[in-house]
């Protein structure tokens, strides 16, 4: 099932916020609990409990997947299995965006579901992830109900290839393909986040345990929770840079949740570089690589501060009258003031960010804007809501030589997804395609509840939701490039 980050009818609690202590997202950046750079900090309460609001570690001697194990046969159907072709002349910028899309319905694919906190609600959404690979192919993972995870490839032209790659897990948090076409999948077993590296043809180059090896109950040990799943991977160098929530014990200050980046290299070992604990409670996450280098960017309503930071220092995006330490009722003064965290586009030496926002307006708008170093370019403002509508799944892509943005907006009873092309400067080029809810016959889908969308490299938009309705099968929407 695919779930939307925010629900109307639903209430937004905020239950590892509410029942930690005012003080659970201050720094502790070694595990020794000597603080981070931002110190100044008091301590913790020891009684914390975890992010599913219980006070007792799960068993961390339980047993895990056997990664060893066969795998069952992929007899699911596959539309099509004829080898990757190119797909075309580029259209023209005047084609309208739906004549541009190429849409794969995945038939026959059932992802199973996972728990997910996000900071704004608990929910089930579907284990599944995006990514675009070099040659302008997709792939698709998503865990099944027998706890294998399967990555399926999607070319240009929309049409599924003959070659899945299948490894064990309980949930897949990340897919990214290198050049020459080996694919590596980060995935949970237990408590233990997997990073397993494919030869283009499925033989496993690598299959290494990079969080919750040592456990959960030492002080300073970290591992993979079951509900914070936010993570990403982007090429760093010969080596793969891993951005994924964690939760951590740190002793008589009991157990937190923050995030980890780590560089890895080819045989998936973990090298230098990144840090240990990052944002806390670190509730949202997006990576990004420029010519600059990497842009770990954070939702976080603690440490450093609230609202969207970058990293691990740099708030770019506030949310006044966000304390973390408190719940969230369900009206909408109370959900308009978290940030939503949208995509992150490099540009040159900077990155453009897309995100949701009503700091100082009287809706939660989208807006997008530029950062380069640890200087953020004023915002530029997409919409104009008005008092208690709301933007929610906002996300960003590369589109030939500007941008596509997306979002999902709550307007009173009515719920539309909405696409708009940007140039290269982040201003509106047209109109805003948006699609209701109610449209069944919208050729394209809704997003799915935390899937990313992904810029391709060769300049195509991609993401994978439910047509309008949230209903039938999934469906791999991308937006081509075009020719001016």
């Amino acid at each position: 099932m695919l779930a939307r980050s925010n629900t109307r009818t639903r209430t937004l609690a905020l239950a590892l916020c509410a029942a930690l202590t005012a003080r659970c997202g201050d720094p502790m950046g070694t595990p020794d609990g000597s603080a981070a750079t931002d110190a100044g900090s008091t301590a913790r309460d020891a009684s914390a409990p975890l992010p599913d609001g219980t006070t007792s570690m799960p068993d961390a001697s339980a047993p895990l997947p056997d990664a060893s194990a066969p795998l069952p046969d992929a007899s699911a159907p596959v539309d099509v299995i004829t080898p990757p072709v190119d797909a075309g002349p580029a259209p023209s910028c005047a084609t309208p965006i739906t004549a541009r899309a190429v849409v794969t319905e995945l038939t026959g694919v059932m992802p199973a579901g996972c728990a997910s906190f996000a900071g704004i609600n608990s929910s089930t959404v579907s284990c599944m992830r995006l990514a675009g690979a070099p040659d302008g192919s997709l792939r698709f993972a998503y865990r099944d109900s027998s706890n294998v995870v399967r990555v399926l490839t999607i070319d240009a032209a929309g049409r599924r290839g003959p070659v899945e790659l299948r490894t064990m897990g309980e949930d897949v948090r990340a897919v990214h393909v290198h050049e020459g076409g080996d694919v590596s999948v980060l995935v949970r077993r237990g408590i233990v986040l997997a990073l397993v590296r494919f030869a283009a043809d499925g033989t496993v180059r690598s299959d290494q345990g990079v969080v919750g090896t040592m456990g959960m109950t030492a002080e300073g040990t970290r591992w993979a929770d079951s509900s914070l799943r936010s993570a990403a991977l982007a090429q760093n160098g010969a080596n793969i840079a891993m951005y994924t929530s964690v939760s951590g014990n740190w002793g008589a200050r009991g157990i937190h949740q923050g995030d980890h980046l780590r560089n890895i290299n080819p045989m998936g070992m973990v090298q230098s570089g990144g840090w240990d604990w990052g944002c806390s409670h670190s509730l949202d996450l997006r990576l990004a690589r420029g010519a600059m280098g990497l842009a770990p960017v954070c939702l976080s309503d603690g440490f450093p501060s609230t609202g969207i930071v970058l990293n691990n220092r740099t708030q770019i995006v506030a949310a006044p009258g966000w304390n973390q330490g408190g719940s969230i009722g369900s009206g909408y003064a109370s959900r308009s003031i978290i940030p939503m965290l949208g995509g992150v586009v490099p540009d040159g030496n900077g990155f453009y960010l897309s995100f949701a926002s009503a700091d100082g307006r009287p809706a939660r708008d989208v807006a997008v804007l530029r950062f380069e170093g640890t200087t953020a370019a004023p915002r530029r403002w997409l919409t104009t809501g008005a008092a208690n509508q709301l933007a929610y799944q906002v996300d960003l892509m590369r589109l030939g030589t500007g941008m596509l943005a997306y979002w999902e907006w709550v307007a009173g009873s009515e719920i539309s997804a909405n696409l708009q092309e940007l140039d290269a400067s982040a201003a509106p080029r047209g109109a805003v395609h948006r699609m209701p809810s109610t449209d069944m016959a919208n050729p394209l889908a809704f997003r799915g509840g935390e899937v990313p969308a992904v810029s391709v490299p060769n300049g195509d938009a991609a993401w994978v939701g439910l047509r309008s309705g949230r209903t039938g099968p999934l469906r791999v929407v991308r937006i081509r490039a075009c020719a001016m």
